[in-house]
């Protein structure tokens, strides 16, 4: 035999001598399960609140609350916007200027009632979460609402407090 073949030929006994049959490695190949649909054949039912008494009645007075503030707050925005439309005559620290600046913190006291229930609605919504109970539809309504309001109470006094000199 030529010696230049032995060479190559030893090489590969010895590197077959390396090579393994069986091996503790998992097989690459797609598994049953990697194999199935990924989408479930059917949804999974959404969950129902059921009704609840006590949060219906606390949501209740939440509702009066907010309805309250609301009523409140339209019926001073009037004169609040009167007193700050007169200081547009007069300088900063003027009667009319502390007169629009008076009602402008009566406004945001009226406001701070609505921001009071919108807390307590969220500590309800929050304890619900926590609990894993689904949604509720009254609390969810009345939360919506309460945001709105509270918005909208904060655009006013924004819109009436940029109006007043030296703001």
């Amino acid at each position: 035999m030529d010696r230049p073949l032995l060479v190559p030929l030893a090489a590969l006994a010895l590197l077959a001598g390396c090579a393994q049959q069986g091996s503790d490695f998992p097989s690459l190949a797609p598994r049953p399960i990697e194999r199935m649909g990924e989408a479930p054949t059917t949804p999974a039912p959404a969950p129902v609140a059921t009704p609840d008494a006590g949060l219906d009645e606390r949501l209740a007075a939440l509702g009066k609350q907010l309805s309250a503030a609301d009523s409140a707050f339209t019926a001073a925005v009037p004169r609040t916007r009167d007193l700050v439309t007169a200081t547009a005559s007069s300088g900063i620290g003027s009667d009319a200027w502390l007169d629009a600046q008076t009602a402008l913190a009566e406004l945001d006291g009226i406001r701070a009632e609505s921001t009071a229930a919108m807390s307590a609605l969220d500590e309800l919504a929050i304890a619900r979460a926590n609990a894993l109970e689904p949604a509720y539809p009254a609390l969810d309504s009345l939360h919506d609402k309460g945001e709105a309001q509270v918005a909208a109470e904060s655009a006013t006094i924004a819109d009436l407090q940029k109006r007043i000199p030296g703001s």
